[in-house]
């Protein structure tokens, strides 16, 4: 079975064997999207003999390249799993690379715990030694019996969410004809969930020996990702990449117009079996009958002189996880933190902080593409690139360099249509956004988008999220993951 570990780590290792190490699984799939060849994984179990010992060694390399209005982003991963003969891991390692300099993740173990370090973070997690490796979780998987109805459980370590063990369940469904890259096969249908993707549903054909044919699983909207199991020579083929913008937006059934001036507007929000939205100051959400939503966004309005306290905030147990340094906020970086004292200057005002920020990032990122997937504060200052990911995180990270709490928003942001729109699009879009938020007082944050210039009626918040770590990332997008590509939108009210 290919194991699938999100959309959000894709990878390219090359590992060194010793002598007397033995390759006990090589396997290579192709990766397809949309019907275009988008990249490849290549996954090895090597038996390593260390003082009389044996362990295993599980690698997945993956590459993969897709297009975001027409700009081609290309991921690359890596993740090495070591475990031993009865399937505890010993330690972990996982490098990712979208543009920025690599996010490298290692872990080991500590008794009962993994102790986990990323960026200069450590962290203590809980993964009892019933959770399988990677190893031994195949073996697991090939033990299922393949008859409509069987069932299988079991807890296992997944290096993208190391922070708790992860549930999996498989349910044999059929067997049937399915479509493979060497023509129709009769295979095994197999469901696939996990708790760390709640909603989220894998699809496994399996041939009759238990060899996984075709993995399957949901990738931003925009189809099923397919995994199928090749040569080499056809893995490696030239990637053409798959353009996944397009089947992320999401066109309103009415245009906002005037929207910048609006100071409220109401939603009604479907089409999504889970819908995640969260509720604020300037969002409140109400749950209808069917699961569908209204959301009233209003655009708050603040008062410099109500602000009693300043900068730098008071560490406070509630606001110490906003104002750390995190694994993609290098707020000790001297880089970092010299542009955030050239942004700020001598003010100490939090909420005149917060827009000195906004609109100095907003000036700051010069180049404004999708050429990048999920930068640093620290690549951004270097590289002055980015998207809506990078302006927030910036803007996040030189408010902490200077005392004032922050966090980050996604969801979706409103854009209108442009004079050459087609009459599809001449309503505007909803599409994926990110933003950051300072803290003001109690229950009180100030929205800093700097990549669009503000906040406004057109902002639908879903998650909320310090940022601490990779796996916080991957937490807070998959809420998203369930919804992206489903969702519609129809505008109630304005005001």
């Amino acid at each position: 079975m290919a194991f699938v570990r999100g959309t959000i780590a894709f990878i390219l290792f090359t590992s060194v064997l010793q002598a007397g190490d033995v390759t006990l699984h090589d396997t290579w799939s192709l990766a397809k999207l949309q019907g275009q060849s988008v990249g490849y994984e290549h996954s090895q179990v090597i038996a390593h003999s260390s003082k009389s010992e044996i362990r295993y060694i599980f690698t997945i390399d993956r590459v993969l390249k897709v297009k975001r209005a027409g700009m081609e982003l290309l991921v690359h991963s890596t993740s090495r799993t070591l475990e031993s003969a009865d399937g505890t891991v010993v330690d972990f390692e996982k490098n990712e690379e979208e543009g920025g300099s690599p996010l490298v993740t290692r872990g080991y173990r500590e008794g009962e715990q993994l102790v986990v370090l990323e960026r200069g973070n450590e962290q203590h997690y809980p993964m009892p030694k019933e959770a399988l490796g990677p190893r031994a979780a195949q073996n697991k998987i090939n033990s299922i019996v393949l008859h409509p109805g069987s069932t299988l459980e079991f807890l296992a370590f997944e290096e993208d969410f190391p922070q708790a063990p992860v549930k999996i369940k498989e349910e044999v469904i059929t067997k049937q004809s399915h479509s493979t890259i060497h023509g129709d096969q009769d295979l095994w249908k197999i469901k696939v969930t996990m708790d760390s993707m709640p909603g989220i549903e894998l699809t496994e054909w399996v041939d009759d020996s238990g060899q996984t044919v075709i993995s399957e699983f949901p990738f931003a909207g925009s189809g099923n990702l397919e995994l199928s199991i090749c040569s080499k020579e056809e893995a490696m083929k030239p990637i053409s990449g798959g353009e996944i913008s397009s089947t992320n937006i999401i066109v309103p059934d009415k245009i906002l117009n005037d929207y910048r001036k609006l100071h409220e507007a109401q939603y009604h929000i479907s089409g999504s079996e889970k819908l995640t939205v969260v509720s604020g100051a300037e969002q409140t959400v109400t749950t209808l009958a069917d699961n569908s939503l209204w959301v009233t966004v209003q655009v708050p309005t603040y008062s410099e002189d109500a602000i009693t306290w300043f900068i730098p905030a008071t560490v406070t147990p509630e606001l110490q996880p906003y104002l750390m340094a995190s694994s993609f906020m290098q707020i000790e970086d001297p880089s970092v933190q010299d542009l955030a004292k050239k942004a700020v200057g001598s003010e100490t005002n939090p909420l005149r902080v917060a827009r000195k920020i906004e609109s100095f990032v907003r000036d700051y990122i010069t180049t404004k593409d999708l050429s990048v997937g999920f930068a640093s504060a620290a690549d951004t200052v270097k590289s002055r690139t980015g998207d809506c990911t990078e302006h927030a995180v910036l803007a996040a990270a030189l408010g902490r360099a200077v005392g004032l709490p922050t966090r980050v928003v996604m969801g979706l942001g409103y854009l209108p249509p442009s004079s050459n729109d087609s009459s599809v699009n001449s309503k505007g879009t909803f599409g994926f956004h990110m933003w950051a938020e300072a803290y003001l007082g109690t229950n009180q944050w100030v929205a800093m988008d700097s990549a669009l210039g503000g906040f406004d009626v057109g902002h639908i918040a879903f998650v909320k999220t310090d940022l601490g770590t990779s796996a916080d990332r991957d937490a807070a997008f998959l809420p998203i993951m369930q919804m992206v590509g489903k969702l519609k939108i129809e505008v109630v009210e304005m005001k």
